[in-house]
């Protein structure tokens, strides 16, 4: 299987945490602790885990530049990330703290483009990455599997927008 890191620049900062039979286990139990992914049964977990990888990102390291077209996600099994806005060269405003958990970078895997922030590692924190050739390899091996996670990725943006369209309206 190629690599991941081929194919994506920022992942190229990261440090993979190894193949084998060993680290497949690992990674499963890594999936199932992620609240996204809770509900799936181990052999689902298991395809997933085949088209994912794992890392480890040391703190301050920069997961994905605002800007960067590098289409994939983040589930966040434990450290805590920042995710930031290039307000100009100089100035980056906090958004949000991600912790263990949680996923980032779904939009640039849904929609393909840029990622819409910078997100950095303010500690050290291990990641779960699925590529958008890791979808598409799961829509070819599990069509219904690759479906539930896009639906599960689509009510996770969805809960967002309302919380932003919330915080707009307070804001206004």
């Amino acid at each position: 299987m190629e690599s991941i890191e081929q194919h994506c620049e920022s992942l190229k900062r990261l440090q993979p945490l190894g193949a084998g039979p060993k680290v497949d286990e690992q990674l499963c139990d890594m999936l199932e602790s992620v609240q996204l992914l809770r509900d799936l049964n181990r052999p689902d977990i298991e395809a997933l885990a085949e088209c994912a990888g794992a890392y480890r990102a040391p703190a301050d390291t920069v997961i994905f530049h605002e800007g960067q077209r590098d289409p994939f996600l983040c589930l966040v099994v434990e450290g805590r990330l920042q995710v930031f806005k290039e307000q100009d060269t100089a100035t980056r405003r906090k958004l949000a703290t991600i912790r263990a958990g949680k996923v980032i970078g779904e939009m640039s895997l849904i929609d393909g483009l840029p990622h819409s922030a910078t997100v950095v590692a303010t500690e050290a924190s291990t990641l779960l990455i699925l590529t958008s050739r890791g979808l598409e390899r799961l829509e070819q091996t599990r069509p219904r599997l690759a479906l539930r996670l896009t639906w599960k990725l689509a009510r996770e943006l969805s809960q967002r927008l309302r919380q932003t369209s919330g915080l707009l309206v307070d804001h206004l």
